[in-house]
């Protein structure tokens, strides 16, 4: 089983609020909503803008700009300058590539860095989310293109050193890497001039055709998503092309034969009874003789008991209704906690005292320092919890 880390986050309803108050107003659409998934992609014909909860890990201003660069990029940049069914049937053509991981990431990556820059120019006041944006994004590729090196993950790192070399942020690239990016390197500088869609499409085939040549496997790592809407044909709806399990007699045979093997009889065997059956398997009892439990003593013990016990017991009405105060008899009242009454809070608690404070109102000066520390140790929490997720995964 995969942990995600953002299956708990906790969504601020006013920050949801205001996303999708922007995203209405930017898409011009009375009826967008915004939701949080994995990855951020945009559902046109259903209305939904999904924005990536990456970025609920990070401090509340960070996490605000990232938010709010998403939004932008879905709501007007998707929205009106991306050609959604070029892009739909590009994927479609790439899916029986052998590298069409990559090739997805590389198209997708390609149009969202194309909408910035259409979206920063046609409205400039959205660049101060993108800047904060690409500052977060490019030490996280940076880090993961460290990662997927040392995993040996080539086209992982490669996609990821593509996005580096888009944004100007140089790294150092190893044997395979450097052949590709020489060999790739006017392709990847057609992605960045390109001014539409389709245009981008184009250039993406040209690449596919190049990677045929490489041996790598292909990249396993998920940065990006899209929605896209398969169309059905009467085959689909009337399930006419659905694999239906195979069913013989032959089957229900075989498991009403594997029950009767696993059955096994363990007869029980004693003095009184036949002479033992064949079964390895059985218990041997021997019948004792009956006692009085209310007499004055227990019966003798006898060759063959296993075990001699005697038992008094008596029955009376009792004197008042009130059993707080009495136990029952032979109960541990220590309940195995030793020193109980001279540590009232345990022995390794031994110099606790308690003191009661009642709850206040905390003030404005002390909800800024909170949010400050909180800021200050966020990075850490989400290490930690990521560990933790970890260690349990194994």
């Amino acid at each position: 089983m995969k942990f995600l880390t953002f299956a708990d986050t906790k969504i601020d309803s006013f920050l949801h609020m205001q996303l999708i108050d922007l995203a209405k107003t930017l898409s011009r659409d009375p009826k967008m909503d915004v939701e949080f998934s994995y990855h951020s992609y945009l559902n046109k014909p259903g209305r939904v803008l999904h924005v990536s909860q990456f970025w609920m890990t990070y401090p509340a201003s960070l996490q605000l700009h990232g938010l709010k660069s998403e939004v932008y990029l879905r709501s007007f940049g998707n929205y009106f300058f991306s050609d959604h069914t070029s892009l739909q049937e590009a994927l479609q053509s790439l899916k029986n590539e052998e590298h069409f991981q990559f090739l997805k990431h590389l198209l997708l990556f390609s149009e969202d860095f194309r909408l910035e820059k259409v979206c920063v120019t046609k409205r400039p006041g959205m660049s101060v989310s993108f800047l904060e944006r690409k500052r977060v994004l490019l030490t996280h590729y940076q880090r993961q293109y460290r990662q997927h090196i040392q995993q040996r993950r080539w086209l992982d790192a490669f996609f990821c050193c593509i996005f580096l070399f888009a944004n100007h942020r140089l790294v150092p690239l190893q044997t395979p890497l450097k052949e590709w990016y020489v060999e790739l390197r006017q392709d990847l500088i057609k992605l960045n001039t390109a001014g539409s869609t389709s245009e981008l499409v184009a250039v993406i085939h040209d690449i596919k055709r190049a990677l045929r040549a490489f041996t790598e496997r292909d990249m396993t790592s998920s940065y990006l998503s899209f929605y896209g809407s398969e169309k059905l044909n009467f085959k689909d709806i009337s399930r006419e092309n659905e694999v239906k399990a195979p069913y013989s007699q032959t089957a229900s045979e075989d498991e009403k034969s594997c029950d009767e093997s696993e059955r096994e009889d363990m007869p029980s065997w004693h003095e009184e009874t036949s002479s033992p059956t064949d079964s390895f398997l059985q218990f041997d009892l021997d019948q004792g003789t009956s006692t009085d439990l209310l007499g004055e003593g227990g019966r003798k013990a006898e060759e063959g008991d296993q075990a001699f016990g005697a038992v008094q017991a008596g029955a009376k009405d009792s004197k008042g209704k009130d059993f707080k105060g009495e136990t029952g008899a032979g109960v541990d009242q220590t309940d195995g906690r030793s020193g109980q009454g001279l540590f009232p809070y345990g022995e390794m608690n031994r110099f606790a005292v308690e003191k009661k404070i009642l709850p206040k109102k905390p003030s404005f000066q002390e909800v800024q320092d909170y949010q400050k520390f909180k800021s200050a140790v966020q990075s850490s929490v989400s290490l930690l919890k990521q560990s933790f997720l970890k260690t349990i995964e194994t």
